[in-house]
């Protein structure tokens, strides 16, 4: 069905993910409506994770349902197989601009490969990232499918919704500061380089998704 309940965190980016959207979803906001401009008129409402649900995640049609997006230009099994992504958090603007997190704790999360195994899988993915690629003005020839595939299809979906579907969308990715139970980075510097190279890698460094996407760092002692 796509909806994954995942129970209480209680360690690394599952943990604090949890705790910013239900306990103190200000932080968050605060630093979303600076990234992205957001006036105070415009509300945030956060729909995942939500304690009331399990905690739970949405993936595929799924997280399309629970921000009640209907696509109408370009279906999502036109573009990519089930088994997507799995956000770790989602919300709205009061305006109906949907809200994509990705939130990582430690360095080694970033790392990730395509894991798709079927055949037909694999060839809608690779056609998709391609053609994210093409469409964005991506130069490099680095293979998005890895060492970085989780952020280069976080991208694509991104792509998806804004360009191919024309829902304007915005996509965040929350990197916690000071984590030391898992070794997380312990300064925002730290955080900068490791997202400097992936964005220098996959070659989104000269494309212009500053509008629409945003890497945050949020310390955990707050």
């Amino acid at each position: 069905m796509g909806i994954y309940r995942q129970g209480e965190g209680n360690r690394g980016s599952l943990k604090w993910i949890q705790i910013l959207i239900n306990r103190q979803p200000e932080i968050l906001n605060l630093k979303i409506r600076q990234s992205f401009r957001i006036p105070r008129s415009i509300e945030i409402k956060w729909v995942s994770p939500l304690k009331e649900k399990g905690y739970a995640e949405y993936r595929d049609e799924a997280f399309l349902e629970v921000l009640g997006i209907a696509t109408q230009k370009v279906k999502l099994s036109d573009f990519w197989p089930k088994g997507g992504p799995q956000w770790d958090a989602l919300g709205k603007l009061s305006d109906g601009s949907p809200l994509l997190i990705e939130a990582k704790a430690h360095i080694s999360e970033v790392l990730s490969d395509i894991r798709a195994s079927n055949p037909n899988s694999v060839k809608l993915i690779e056609e998709s990232l391609k053609r994210t690629k093409r469409d964005l003005g991506v130069k490099t020839k680095n293979p998005w499918t890895g060492p970085f595939y989780q952020y280069a299809n976080r991208i694509a979906h991104l792509h998806f919704l804004n360009n191919l579907n024309g829902i304007k969308s915005f996509l965040v990715f929350v990197n916690f500061v000071g984590d030391e139970g898992m070794g997380g980075p312990k300064s925002e510097l730290e955080w900068l380089g490791v997202n400097n190279l992936i964005q220098s890698y996959l070659g989104i460094g000269k494309v212009n998704l500053k509008p629409f996407m945003a890497d945050i760092c949020i310390d955990v002692a707050e």
